[in-house]
């Protein structure tokens, strides 16, 4: 019995929630009588990592998607730049050595580059990967589990990316404003030209590329 448990479901028309010692029953129950399909179920429960899975259950009985919760602990972790700079606003994910299956926790770096995952899954192959717009990814980087049941340290470094600017003119040299700029090479990037005709894109990979810039007119 599992009185802490709670499961949410969702389809094209809202959503649905239960807790308690009966929420998985519920669960399985109302997936059988939803109207339309259910597209994606949430459980949630103190002490484990929250799971959400995508379902395909149409009408009429059908089998529920099995959802295995894995044992949670914190993660205290700083996202670092080049000169050991704090990166704010960087997004670092978690998955458990399954990438298509989603993230199975995420957080946003606030002030001195530092962030709190309370509930990441102590699964064997758990992988931070960090995004930022003006850094190069950094692609799932293992995270080594926590040796005395505390909270688990993850310190991570970003490389800056290179930045193309410039200025947008027409014919007559006069500044064209919001031109779409797409830069493409190892990384790509975008950005638009602004009032005076100048754009910025940041977060490239050094090497060769092309850029292709479009406007209206």
């Amino acid at each position: 019995r599992t009185p802490q448990l709670q499961i949410q479901l969702f389809n094209t028309y809202g959503r649905w929630e239960g807790g308690g010692d009966d929420a998985a029953t519920l669960a399985a129950s109302l997936l059988h009588a939803l109207d339309w399909p259910c597209t994606l179920i949430a459980v949630r429960m103190p002490g484990h990592a929250p799971r959400v899975v995508p379902v395909n259950v149409g009408r009429g009985p059908a089998p529920g998607p099995d959802v295995m919760l894995a044992p949670s602990l914190p993660i205290d972790l700083s996202v670092l730049s080049d000169g050991e700079r704090p990166v704010v606003g960087a997004l670092v994910a978690l998955d458990c050595g399954e990438p298509r299956e989603g993230p199975v926790a995420w957080t946003i770096t606030a002030a001195g580059g530092t962030a709190r995952i309370p509930a990441a899954p102590s699964c064997s192959d758990l992988r931070a990967s960090v995004q930022h717009p003006e850094h190069l990814s950094l692609e799932r980087v293992p995270v080594l589990p926590g040796f005395d049941g505390s909270a688990r340290r993850l310190d991570l470094r970003l490389v800056r990316g290179a930045t193309i600017a410039g200025m947008v003119v027409d014919g007559e040299d006069r500044p064209v404003a919001g031109a779409a700029i797409r830069v493409n090479g190892q990384r790509s990037g975008q950005g638009a030209s602004q009032v005076d005709g100048r754009f910025r894109v940041v977060g490239l990979a050094s090497g060769r590329g092309h850029a292709e810039v479009s406007a209206e007119g």
